[in-house]
């Protein structure tokens, strides 16, 4: 067989399969959220999403193309918007009131923090969450409580509302 033949068929091939995985690799379409209950009665809460997804929503919101990494505007208004839409109640009744704390963008990744106070710890604690999910529909958005060193995760995904944690779950008594 010739081998000059197979190289033009061949080639192609490889290079549309190649050029989809990087497609592929710019739609990550995922955040990590860590709610920490601190022993000293503070709730921190640090959410991580790729640069990437975060430029799109942006500029979806403020309408043209922004670069997080130079606009102080858009990093500030990405962190209202994402602070507006995570939301923690316990026991489905009121929200548990949390401060935006600030941003900051570090390698691949736009970082947005909030706080609260907490008295005690729930036996439930209901968490909302859809950021960039109106703008991105696959995006899913995994949140880890971790309490008394624990860690247990729920995953919201686009149509998730409320979601429940059920503490009693893990040995917090």
């Amino acid at each position: 067989m010739n081998k000059l033949l197979i190289l033009p068929t061949v080639l192609p091939t490889v290079i549309l399969s190649t050029m989809s995985n990087l497609s592929i690799a710019h739609q990550l379409q995922h955040a990590t959220t860590s709610v920490d209950f601190k022993s000293n009665y503070t709730i921190e809460v640090a959410h991580r999403f790729y640069i990437h997804d975060a430029e799109a929503v942006i500029a979806s919101l403020l309408g043209k193309h922004q670069d997080l990494l130079q606009s102080e505007q858009a990093q500030k208004a990405l962190c209202d918007y994402v602070s507006d839409q995570f939301h923690l109640r316990y026991q489905e009744s009121e929200p548990v009131l949390l401060r935006k704390v600030g941003c900051e963008i570090e390698g691949k990744y736009f970082w947005a923090y909030q706080e609260a106070v907490y008295e005690y710890l729930p036996r439930a604690i209901d968490v909302k969450f859809e950021a960039f999910q109106e703008k991105i529909p696959k995006q899913v958005n995994l949140v880890n409580f971790r309490i008394y060193q624990q860690v247990q995760s729920l995953e919201l995904k686009t149509g998730d509302k409320w979601k429940t944690l059920k503490l009693n779950d893990l040995n917090v008594d």
